[in-house]
């Protein structure tokens, strides 16, 4: 009998190590797949699988490519901007990102929040979103269908001005990164509120 619980509390032990270890190396591992971009007075926590490269847009400030699901041909990108003292008014930006998807069976939720670096209002849109090709100053656009776009005012904290992130992608692609996306900059989806419009 006493052979068979000192058995028994080998076998609890090793058990309790092994997955001790599975969690420590997890643990390890999440924190390696983070990386951290300071971009002006911004702090952004970014997957390491997506891949910062040089903005197409000299509005941008910074631009990452998202990994998107297979078979998608959408480019998913985050996109940072800040305009200074410019960029428009609250409605005025909603309104715009709204406009860049067809009214017809377009739907759209927007909440506001609070993070560590400030207050922020949080657009998810979903429809046909008719994305930007070519050159600006040709307006040409390409309608892409089951689409969906994340888009986030942050006004950060010691009047630093407002940051505007913007995500589009399909649909299929970026309901499995809401979650990366909000904690890219501290956000907390159960703290946010409904705003009304």
């Amino acid at each position: 009998m006493r052979l068979k619980s000192k058995n028994l509390l080998t076998l609890f032990l090793c058990t309790a190590s092994f997955f001790y270890a599975i969690n420590d190396v997890s643990a390890e591992k999440k924190a390696q797949e983070i990386k951290e971009y300071k971009i002006k007075d911004i702090v952004l926590q970014i997957p390491a699988s997506w891949k910062q490269s040089k903005p197409t847009s000299r509005l941008r400030l910074a631009q990452f490519k998202v990994p998107v699901t297979e078979g998608d041909l959408f480019k998913t990108e985050l996109q940072v901007f800040n305009f200074g003292g410019g960029g428009g008014g609250f409605a005025a930006n909603i309104k715009r990102w709204e406009n860049q998807f067809s009214k017809e069976g377009r739907q759209s939720t927007l909440t506001k929040g609070t993070c560590p670096q400030g207050d922020y209002y949080f657009l998810d849109i979903t429809g046909t979103y008719n994305m930007s090709v070519g050159p600006p100053f040709q307006r040409k656009t390409e309608a892409c269908k089951k689409a969906r776009m994340l888009a986030v005012i942050l006004q950060m904290k010691g009047n630093k001005g407002n940051y505007f992130l913007k995500l589009p992608g399909t649909q299929e692609t970026v309901k499995g990164i809401v979650e990366d996306f909000r904690a890219s900059f501290g956000a907390n989806e159960k703290k946010e509120t409904a705003v009304k419009r």
